[in-house]
């Protein structure tokens, strides 16, 4: 017996092609908004996301549920595309503890150029949305997990409850609210705030500097 297709069935072909489609469209909405967070505004309306993306404003609510949805989605994105300035590099032993503080410091500026009010921002939506928070949660895992393999042998020697102490000094020293105080509220210049954010770094360590 001679198998016929179903009248206007889909070919797998057409259905590959609408969910490559789907996938493409997906990915466009969620570099949109990845470029709205890196010009400085991590809450764009829908509409501004499905102009930018070339979507249209129904298709936008087709692949999130709602705009929350949308930006857990782009974090993890605006992370990889900006992987290179979020991490501290591994130094190699016996770097003078001087030069870490000054690659902290800088690394830090630059980056929170970058994402300071961004993760700010974020961090007012994570109080009423435990996934954004899970989310943020990682990033400051990891920003920790930086600071103590940096500053490991200033830490090597204390007690815990001090190294603890110590982390979460230097974790509020260097993070994107202290950045934004040294910014905006001081107003100061890149050169300045590295200066400062040096002295922050320091006297998290217990140093003078």
């Amino acid at each position: 017996m001679t198998a016929f297709a179903t009248p206007n069935a889909p070919s797998d072909g057409a259905f590959d092609g609408r969910h490559a489609r789907r996938h493409r469209n997906r990915d466009a909405v969620v570099e949109a908004v990845v470029d709205f967070m890196a010009e400085g505004d991590p809450q764009p309306t829908a509409a501004m996301v499905a102009e930018r993306s070339g979507v249209s404003l129904r298709s936008v609510f087709r692949y999130f549920d709602d705009l929350d949805s949308l930006m857990l989605a782009a974090i993890p994105a605006f992370c990889a595309r900006y992987a290179p300035l979020l991490r501290l590099p591994v130094v190699p032993p016996g770097t003078p503890l001087a030069e870490r503080i000054d690659l902290v410091a800088a690394q830090r500026v630059a980056m929170h150029g970058v994402t300071g009010r961004i993760l700010a921002a974020l961090s007012g939506r994570a109080r009423a949305n435990e996934h954004i928070r899970a989310e943020l949660e990682r990033v400051r895992a990891t920003a920790v997990r930086d600071l103590a393999l940096m500053f490991e042998p200033e830490l090597a020697d204390r007690t815990e409850a001090d190294r603890r102490l110590t982390l979460a000094a230097l974790h509020g020293a260097t993070q994107a609210e202290s950045w934004i105080n040294l910014a905006d509220r001081h107003g100061l210049g890149i050169a300045a705030q590295r200066a400062a954010m040096r002295r922050l770094v320091a006297g998290a360590l217990g140093l003078t500097r």
